[in-house]
This record gives structure tokens, sequence and C-alpha cells, in this order.
């Protein structure tokens, strides 16, 4: 619906330039709240509506693959969402090369020519924000339109709207990203300094990379130097108690020991399409992408955390830095976890070689002895059973003089050993 103008217009008519303005102060002021996809297709929506070309496209510049990605076109015999043109040649390629808007009229005979588009005229201009080349805009027509330098001047000044459209997105999305990194960090800072026991803290870890991810599941795995295995220990999502029961054998070659070598995060775009990880295992997960980040402190490797989804996910680089950052404040917390865990522990044997002591002093019998070296043992574990047994010499009989729990002291005598 609406009206159709064709370029070139009278740059000076009051209702065409009000009607450009209006289009371009909407969807800059829109763009910020949706979807870099919805803003391209709004900005795509503006210039086919502005232009009246038969082809209207809009390419993202892909760093990636330093390539320019159709997000958007007018017809599919141009060509397809999501082909990649080259920057190397081409109207397009030479449009995002010299980051200036370029046009020819003899489109099929020019040196531009590089696609099989069926057009005499074509114009492009660069979508350009801080320095940074965005993408390409590009129309044309099949019929003798011709295009003067004003209309690729209008041209450029669509883009320019356009690239503020598009960048103002990223910014806000970007803003997004750091205030929920910041407020993360906050709430692992905040878990590290309440949570006292070292099994729900590693389990909060997983949760949390679970959620900031919005993955299908997510798990940590400890890695044990001296036998050069990893062993699961906590996992969330959908399939954790598939994750918890993943078994591998000291000295296998793993993907988690892939990840401590090269201390650094590992994009497995498809599991079911890898030979980075042990056939049995993906059986076991219904999963796609795995994201696997390393758990360091400093040289030494205390594990890796792995974020896995349901399908095939495509992780920007930035994703994966905010992970990598996530992860070594996860590292962090561990391992001073780890160091506090060990310290309560040799404090409690401490308390407890101390206890043992002074009660050994007070009692009088082999039973009262048995008792207290049992009650000494159960401030440090939480046993259902336990027994003290005696050994006689002479008959290599063993006799239980003190027992807690569900030992019977009577069934259990006389025991042989």
């Amino acid at each position: 619906g609406g009206p159709v103008y064709r370029l070139p217009p009278n740059q000076n008519d009051p209702v065409w330039a009000r009607q450009m303005t209006l289009l371009a102060v909407l969807s800059v002021q829109n763009a910020a709240n949706r979807e870099e996809e919805e803003v391209i297709q709004t900005v795509y929506q503006w210039i086919l509506q502005v232009t009246g070309a038969q082809l209207a496209a809009i390419y993202v510049y892909e760093p990636e693959s330093n390539s320019l990605v159709a997000k958007a076109i007018s017809n599919s015999q141009y060509t397809k969402v999501g082909e990649h043109e080259s920057l190397d040649d081409g109207i397009l390629g030479e449009t995002a090369r010299c980051r200036c808007p370029l046009f020819t009229n003899t489109y099929q005979t020019s040196a531009y020519r590089s696609t099989e588009w069926p057009l005499q005229a074509v114009a492009t201009a660069p979508m350009l924000a801080r320095d940074q080349l965005l993408g390409v805009i590009a129309i044309g027509y099949e019929t003798d339109d011709r295009f003067s330098e004003d209309d690729v001047q209008i041209l450029g000044w669509l883009a320019a709207q356009a690239s503020v459209a598009l960048d103002n997105q990223r910014l806000f999305k970007a803003a997004q990203q750091k205030a929920h990194q910041l407020h993360l960090l906050n709430a692992l800072i905040y878990a590290a300094n309440s949570i006292q026991d070292y099994n729900e803290l590693l389990q909060y870890m997983v949760d949390t990379l679970n959620g900031l991810f919005n993955s299908d599941s997510c798990s940590s795995a400890m890695w044990d130097e001296e036998n050069q295995i990893s062993k699961v220990v906590a996992a969330a999502g959908s399939q954790r108690k598939q994750m918890l029961k993943v078994q591998i054998a000291a000295h296998t070659p793993s993907l988690t020991a892939q990840i401590i070598a090269g201390n650094r995060p590992i994009v497995v775009a498809d599991i079911h399409d890898s030979d980075m990880i042990d056939p049995q295992l993906v059986e076991s997960l219904s999963g796609r992408t795995l994201l696997g980040l390393p758990l360091m402190m400093a040289e030494n490797p205390l594990g890796a955390a792995f974020i896995l989804f349901s399908d095939v996910r495509h992780l920007t680089q930035t994703e994966i830095d905010i992970s990598a950052q996530v992860a070594d404040q996860i590292a962090l917390i561990i391992a001073r976890a780890q160091l506090l865990a060990g310290e309560r522990r040799q404090r409690q044997l401490a308390e407890i070689q101390l206890i043992f002591s002074n009660l050994l002093i007070e009692t009088t019998s082999a039973g009262e002895t048995g008792m207290a070296l049992l009650e000494s043992i159960g401030t440090l574990i939480d046993y259902d059973s336990g027994s003290v047994m005696l050994i006689q010499d002479s008959d290599r009989m063993g006799v239980i003089v003190a027992s807690a729990g569900d030992t019977n002291p009577e069934e259990a005598s006389n025991v042989a050993i």
C-alpha cells in the first residue's frame, strides 16, 4: 500500500522530503527495540517504497567471511537471502572497498557486472557507521531508467539513514549485553561470597551460564591432572541427567583436554558432524551446537564449561568473547572456593584432632574411646552407621566395642577378619 516514488524525484519537493524524513525518523526510532533482522526488513520496505525499483536489496557485511550477505531482496531471481557476495569484484564489492556510492546505466556491458542481474541501471551505496562497513544497499531497473549523480546522492542519503538505524540497534543490543554481563558478574561475585557449599556453588555457576545463553543445557567438568581425565560435577537444563552420567576413561583424548590445551573457547557447530566429540557421547545428547569454555587459573587447568544448544546456532564473536570473560570469572570463583574448602578441611581436621585428644584423656574404657572416635568422625563425615572394632590377636577375631547409627553391636560382634 501507499504511494510509490521513483528516482529521480525533485529534491526540493516538500511532500517528497516530508515523506522521506518521516520514514527515516520512524525507522531509526524503532530500530533500537527490534532484532537486527526486523530492522533490516523495515529499512528494506522503506527503500522499496521510496525507490520503486525492480531490484531493491540490502547486503550486510560479515567480517568472519569478509563478504556481503544478502539479507533482503525484492526478487529471488536476482539472488537469494543468505547468499554471499565477494568483496573482490562487481559493483557490490567495489562499493564496499571504496566506501562510496556507485552507479551505471549500462550494467550488462559494465566492468561492474559480476552477477546475473537482468538489469540495465544499477546504483549502490555503502552503509557506514563509526568508520565501520555495515553493508551495501543496491537498487536497479530492468528498463531504460537512468541514474544521475543527484540520484546516487539521494541513495547515499538513504543508506546513511539506514546505517543509523542498523547501528543504533547494534549499539542498543551491545549495551544490553554489557548490562546483562555486568549483572551476571555481580551475581557470580555475590554467590562466591554467600554460597559456602562447594557443590552448591558449582551448580549455581552452570545455572547462571545456562540462563545467560538461554541454552538447552549446560555443564561443568573438573580436570584431574594426575589421571588426565575430566568429570562432570554439575549440570543444568533439559539434559542434566544425561550430562551427569557422562564418563570418560583416564588418559583418553576428550574435548575438555583440547579446550584446556588451547586455553580458548571452542565452538562445535554441529556435534553430529564433528570428530572432536566421542560418538557415544553424541548419542546420549540431543543438542546440536556446543560451546566449550576453558576454566583456567593462570596456567593451571581447573576444567571446562559446556553450553549446548538444541538447534544449530551461529555464535557471534561478541557472544564468544563475553562467554570467555564469564568463564574467567567462574574459574576465579571456583579456584577461590577450592582454596577455602581446603582451608576449612584442614581446620576441621585440626579441631577434630584436638577434640579427640581431649576425649582420650577423659575416657577410661575401650568403649568410651571408640564412641569418642565415632563422634569426632561424625563432625567431619555425615555417615549412616559406624563402628569401632578391636582385633584379638589370639584368634584373629574382631570385637566391636562401640557403634553408632544403624550398626548393631551384638549382630556385628565376633566378626572374623
